[in-house]
């Protein structure tokens, strides 16, 4: 017999016993496997790993027996004990959930709750049919009874425990569980809807009611008794949620209690988010701003789905009392109230029903009023540009802005005449020609422009007017800068404007290198050269025609060719336009001709359409200057305002095209004494010719 000494490691002092081997094995298993042991194990624990609760419940997760042992169960103990040490509770959560899952023992389950509960995080959901295994070991009431004092408490967690127990128990197929189970989910959820935690409300949350309910297809059970309880939430993304979940719900049936439940809950949505909508914060900041227009956007396009328009006017009076009303700075409020009005005009661009509604034109008639306000109260001249390129975005939308063109329009000018900021005004107006389409709002905009940059020319230098000026060379589109070249030499002194223009040529060059910029540069300066030249040089006495018009009046045959020809041209001397007269013969071709040779750039020919039958197509490309040439009187003055342009003949080149030659030509017989008239640039046989002297008989 060998007497066997137990060392001092318990909490019972240290004795001997003198025993057999085998005897003192058993007594030993014994004691160990005893609640007396646990001490030693636990202590244990504490020396394998230090307070790092993270490696034990690793070590947990690769625990894989079905019957615990001593030591698996202390470690267990030792988690649940230490799991406010532990930095990663949901790694806790996870390995207490595992050891429930493999050793079927719901009071772990109820132990991962517990520290949920105490820790803030989301109860992890077990493994799929792990609570029917505990429900086959258990049974089922007592799984029931077991759970029952964890659903008391009406929170998110309880509700989402509910869910896990409700998905995996409906699937049980024993028909008695079933019954079971549907009056004690129903009294849980009855519980937990009637005391729900309105500030508590989330999206999950919403989805897993509607989905808790929609596994029974019991819509009376929603109207009735939790639809009452839901609608007290404050939190409008929960109602929202729900509303949203019920009508996704395949297992809805589409019938008029499942209308009239979603109608309710975006009825509260509506009416919650307005409540949001009208509080305000003092200079919030920007992510608090992106939320309310964020919140606003989804209010009105709820609105304009489901036909509620009736809401639109208080969402508006909510968003403007929230924002302009309720902010002390102007500025804070424009940063609230200018991207939602932007987006309600690109929303008008594709929904008919939107531009016309009374509230939205309400709301945009007052908001921008409040926009305008703000121009006059600009301080400099920075920040009334920045300010104003900003309204004229709004210029831009081709469907729903009319009735804005009709008030933003008239309030700038309001506006500038009184902040006195010319300058400021042109580099906005034209920063907005650089957009890509060129709209009527946009070219109704570029007259008033032109009307008040005229006036502001002849009050400031021409320094600043150039350095507003230059902006038009980030015109992106050749359309809005020949547009724009067409209007301005006749709303100001011609002098004025040349004498810009040539200091402009000489930045020609300096743009080379930006091929978007140059392509617009080139046909604005060669329009406005052509345009100014035909409307303001070589005018007869005080009438104010230039000699191609001179010339088109002195057409006296009365025939229909010729007075359709004639009708045609004088519309507009300006642009390249072409007519085709029908049913004309050859030798009308050659009666036109005989008056067409008079005038600079026409030209007609034959041609046959579509039917095959031959007409008379009449080409006209503008000449003035070729019109010029006509005049011989009025070639000096030509002469003196071409002159300053030899020095830059590269620069004249880009400008004139193809009509360089012929200006040199002009240029060249004048100064040489010449009184040739040069040809045309025109169709075939249209070249002016010598007058002949008449043959004395």
């Amino acid at each position: 017999m060998v007497p066997i000494t137990i060392p001092y490691y318990t909490h019972f002092s240290a004795y001997t016993l003198s025993l057999d081997c085998s005897r003192t094995q058993y007594l030993l298993d014994k004691e160990i496997a005893s609640d007396l042991s646990l001490p030693y194990e636990k202590k244990m624990m504490e020396r394998k790993y230090e307070g790092d609760v993270s490696a034990a419940c690793e070590d947990a997760l690769e625990i894989t027996s079905l019957r615990p042992t001593t030591k698996e169960l202390a470690l267990k103990r030792y988690i649940v004990s230490r799991a406010s040490d532990c930095e990663d509770a949901e790694l806790v959560v996870e390995a207490l959930c595992h050891l429930g899952i493999l050793w079927r023992d719901l009071s772990i389950y109820a132990e991962a709750l517990d520290v949920c509960r105490d820790e803030m995080v989301d109860f992890a959901l077990p493994p799929e049919n792990d609570i029917i295994a505990a429900a086959n070991c258990f049974g089922l009431e007592q799984v029931q009874e077991r759970l029952d004092k964890y659903l008391v408490d009406p929170t998110g967690e309880a509700l989402r425990l509910l869910g896990c127990l409700q998905v995996q128990l409906a699937a049980h197929s024993d028909e008695s569980v079933s019954q079971t189970i549907i009056p004690w989910f129903r009294h849980h959820a009855l519980n937990i809807t009637a005391g729900f935690d309105v500030k508590e409300g989330s999206q999950g949350d919403a989805k897993l009611l509607v989905s808790l309910v929609a596994s029974y297809r019991d819509l009376a059970f929603l109207k009735d008794k939790m639809l009452p309880r839901l609608l007290l939430s404050q939190d409008h993304q929960f109602l929202r949620t729900m509303a949203a979940e019920i009508e996704q719900e395949e297992r809805f049936q589409p019938t008029e209690m499942r209308s009239e439940i979603i109608d309710q809950l975006w009825d509260s949505f509506i009416s919650h988010a307005c409540t949001e909508l009208r509080s305000h914060e003092e200079n919030p900041p920007y992510w608090e701003r992106d939320k309310k227009l964020d919140l606003a956007k989804k209010c009105i396009s709820l609105c304009l789905e489901t036909g509620k328009h009736h809401f639109l006017q208080s969402i508006f009076c909510s968003f403007y009392d929230g924002t302009l009303h309720n902010n002390s700075s102007n500025e804070v409020a424009r940063s609230f109230f200018l991207p939602l009005l932007s987006w309600g005009c690109t929303f008008a661009k594709t929904n008919d029903t939107w531009s016309s509604l009374p509230p939205w034109i309400e709301f945009a008639e007052k908001f921008t009023t409040s926009l305008l306000d703000m121009l006059a109260e600009a301080d400099s001249r920075y920040t009334l540009e920045s300010r104003l390129s900003k309204i004229l975005d709004l210029v831009h939308f081709k469907s729903g802005s009319e009735y804005l063109m009709n008030r933003i329009l008239p309030g700038i000018d309001h506006k500038i005449l009184r902040a006195k900021m010319y300058g400021a005004y042109a580099s906005a107006v034209l920063a907005a020609f650089a957009k890509p389409e060129v709209t009527p709002e946009l070219d109704h905009l570029g007259s008033m422009f032109m009307a008040k940059y005229a006036e502001y020319v002849p009050v400031h230098g021409r320094d600043d007017v150039l350095q507003s000026f230059k902006k038009c060379f980030c015109f992106t589109d050749p359309l809005a800068a020949s547009a724009m070249a067409r209007r301005m030499p006749t709303i100001a002194p011609a002098v004025n404007w040349v004498d810009m223009h040539i200091s402009l040529f000489a930045d020609l060059r300096n743009l080379a290198d930006s091929p978007q910029k140059t392509e617009a540069l080139v046909p604005y300066l060669r329009t406005f050269f052509l345009v100014w030249m035909h409307k303001t040089v070589g005018r007869v006495g005080l009438t104010g025609r230039s000699p191609i018009q001179v010339q088109i009046e002195r057409w006296r045959c009365s025939c229909h060719f010729c007075q359709a020809a004639r009708a045609f041209v004088k519309e507009d001397p300006v642009k390249t336009w072409s007519i085709t007269i029908p049913q004309a013969k050859k030798h009308d071709k050659n009666h036109l001709d005989s008056h067409l040779q008079r005038l600079m750039g026409f030209s007609a020919e034959l041609e046959k359409d579509n039917h095959g039958s031959e007409g008379l197509r009449v080409k006209f490309s503008a000449d003035p200057i070729g019109a010029l040439a006509c005049c011989e009187k009025h070639q000096q003055e030509a002469l003196d305002v071409l002159k300053p342009l030899r020095t830059r003949e590269e620069d004249l080149k880009s400008i004139l095209g193809d009509q360089y030659e012929w200006v040199v030509s002009v240029l060249s017989g004048v100064e040489s004494g010449k009184r040739q008239r040069p040809q045309c640039s025109g169709g075939e046989g249209n070249q002016i010719q010598p007058p002949r002297k008449r043959q004395k008989i």
